[in-house]
């Protein structure tokens, strides 16, 4: 509602907070503290501040997820996509995962993250009123292919 109100606007920051006991008395926190949309050049920039991510399990999940919602805001916004940072302060491989951050490097395709479905401003209400993703949809045949 920000940048459609202002497309200038600075202030398109989502603040993530835990809602569950644990996050609330400090047992955890949630590593990601908060996303921002800013609109340039009629394109979207999405900034993702997170205070930690483990590269292997974190990355894995955090790349494809703020992707999706990056091009279902400028789905929403009508405008390109620009680009999607992360902003770690600590980004990290448990010793535990080392073994298997070797197979990744030695034959994984990367590109695949770039072969995320085209989100439009059609189908971006249609997962708002639903409040899902069809399974047979470009977007929901990736997510399997992907095994997200």
């Amino acid at each position: 509602e920000e940048l459609q109100r202002d497309p200038t606007s600075r202030r398109a920051v989502v603040t993530i907070l835990g809602r569950d006991e644990g996050h609330w008395y400090g047992v955890d926190q949630p590593c990601t503290t908060s996303v921002q949309f800013l609109i340039r050049n009629n394109k979207l920039i999405t900034i993702v501040t997170m205070r930690s991510q483990d590269l292997i399990w974190g990355a894995g999940n955090d790349v494809p997820t703020f992707m999706l919602y990056a091009k279902l805001m400028a789905a929403k916004l009508a405008v390109e996509l620009e680009g999607l940072y992360f902003n770690v302060g600590s980004l990290h491989v448990y010793e535990r995962h080392f073994d298997m951050l070797e197979k990744i490097l030695s034959g994984y395709d990367f590109k695949i993250l770039d072969e995320i479905p085209v989100v439009t401003a059609d189908n971006f209400d249609g997962i708002i009123e639903h409040g899902y993703i069809d399974e047979y949809s470009a977007l929901g045949a990736w997510l399997q292919e992907v095994e997200l």
